[in-house]
């Protein structure tokens, strides 16, 4: 009786130290287009880009056609490895455009999606969320 009740209290002790992953880089993020956002955890970073940032989807207020789409292409870069994807926010089905990609970086996998696009001191913003899986 007397080990089992040690091997419950060991047991206890052990998950109650258990981290979080210090590599959890969930979250959103605003990328302005063609400028690199750094991400660094425990000295090992993560390079985020938004390139062609474009948005054609319908103004308020407006009648439309279709409701049209936003997308960016976002480059994720670490030590070793290099990965771009196209992100999709709207109309994407019609067009073949994921709404979401999976990436992996520093061993955690992410599924990424594009929040929202806008336009700021005439510079195009891609919000996006990484949601880790």
């Amino acid at each position: 009786m007397k080990n089992a009740l040690v091997i419950l209290l060991l047991s206890f002790f052990f998950m109650s130290c258990e981290k979080e992953n210090p590599y959890n880089l969930a979250g959103d993020y605003q990328l302005t287009q063609d400028i690199s956002l750094v991400l660094s955890q425990d000295k090992l970073p993560i390079t985020i880009t938004a390139t062609n940032v474009s948005d054609s989807r319908c103004p308020a207020n407006v009648q439309c056609v279709w409701e049209g789409l936003a997308s960016a292409d976002v480059t994720f870069k670490s030590n070793d490895e290099e990965k771009t994807i196209k992100v999709c926010t709207g109309g994407c089905s019609k067009m073949n455009i994921p709404v979401s990609e999976t990436v992996t970086l520093n061993g955690v996998s992410y599924e990424v999606k594009l929040k929202d696009v806008s336009i700021s001191e005439n510079q195009k913003l891609a919000t996006i969320t990484l949601l880790k899986k």
